[in-house]
């Protein structure tokens, strides 16, 4: 709960469904969801809303609206024909739009402040118990600062079109812009093809290309020598991780310096997660070689240390397992290990 602070395009007047757009000022108006009687509201920052008494608590949301928000919203709304903030009792949850679709329904989300990663699971989950699809779209905040991967991987979505994307709703050109066929370069940015949706066409409005050079080469280990200089958390985790396993995180072999496409799932560079499940490799390697099965454990291993949390969407899942494998055929192409049937066998012990 929160207190104060929640407001609302849609009240209950009557039992009836208004909008405030079209609310008249003094009318005896109510949250759908906690019955609290809220005030219609108009300004110039923000769009006619309906907003809660000071103390009021309402289990509505965790975030206070912004004008951005509100304005987004109702952009939104009449973009794709939705219903607003259609309150769904069952899970206590109350999606910023819900359209219909021959027999499907879909919660179209407009996130513009911070939300965790977990509290992203969990409110996506309650959809998805009722049986309805989910649509985050972003705003300002993310868009400005999903330079880089890192930040953007709980938002990531794969599609068969268009392989992984970010989806962000404009409010200043009201339009729905869509970043596709992601992927990452060796510093972790983000590298893309930008599409807007713009009276019913899709435009393309950008292109950043992925770069492996030797610039981003010396750039990524600089990072690593400074992030363990001045013992950034992250980087000593990382340390820690191969220091036990007898390797050092700044000693990369060259085998890590991947130009395979690489989607944004791993939360770090490529090539670090590749010197985290490389010496996790090394340390628990024995005459009976590596099964495909330890191979994914230890992945996923990594990718817990790198993105903080595992994820449990399937698509991800079967990238960072893709990942691995594609790590072991270079270190098969190198010579530095043998394949047979399930397992890998290092070469200087397979004479």
């Amino acid at each position: 709960m929160k207190e104060g602070g929640v407001d609302l395009l849609i009240a209950n007047s009557a039992s009836r469904r208004v909008s405030a757009s079209a609310a008249v000022r003094g009318g005896d108006y109510e949250c759908p969801g906690c019955h609290e009687p809220v005030v219609l509201k108009r300004g110039r920052v923000k769009i006619a809303h309906f907003s809660h008494q000071k103390n009021g608590l309402c289990v509505r949301q965790e975030e206070p609206e912004t004008a951005e928000h509100l304005s987004g919203k109702w952009q939104i709304q009449q973009q794709f024909n939705g219903d607003l903030e259609v309150y769904l009792s069952v899970i206590s949850q109350r999606p910023d739009i819900l359209c219909r679709r021959a027999n499907r329904l879909i919660a179209i989300e407009f996130q513009c402040s911070a939300l965790s990663t977990s509290r992203l699971e969990e409110r996506t989950d309650g959809y998805r118990k009722l049986g309805i699809e989910v649509v985050w779209l972003l705003g300002k905040k993310y868009r400005d600062r999903f330079k880089k991967a890192s930040g953007a991987h709980p938002f990531v979505v794969f599609t068969q079109r268009d392989g992984w994307l970010l989806r962000f709703w404009r409010v200043d050109c009201e339009c729905l812009e869509v970043w596709k066929n992601l992927q990452v370069d060796w510093l972790n940015r983000l590298c893309y093809r930008s599409n807007c949706l713009v009276a019913g066409q899709w435009r393309e409005t950008g292109w950043i290309q992925v770069r492996h050079t030797a610039r981003e080469r010396q750039l990524l280990e600089r990072q690593i020598t400074i992030g363990l200089k001045t013992r950034n958390r992250r980087f000593l985790g990382w340390q820690q991780f191969c220091y036990w396993r007898n390797s050092l995180l700044q000693v990369i072999p060259d085998v890590c310096w991947t130009t395979r496409v690489i989607p944004p799932v791993l939360g770090t560079s490529i090539v670090i997660w590749r010197r985290l499940l490389l010496a996790q490799l090394d340390a628990n390697w024995s005459h009976q070689g590596i099964k495909e099965r330890q191979l994914w454990r230890w992945s996923q291993q990594v990718t817990e240390l790198t993105n903080g949390a595992a994820s449990g969407s399937s698509a991800v899942l079967s990238t960072q397992y893709a990942l691995a494998i594609a790590l072991m055929a270079d270190l098969e192409a190198n010579g530095q290990v043998i394949r047979k049937h399930h397992r890998w066998f290092k070469r200087s012990s397979a004479s």
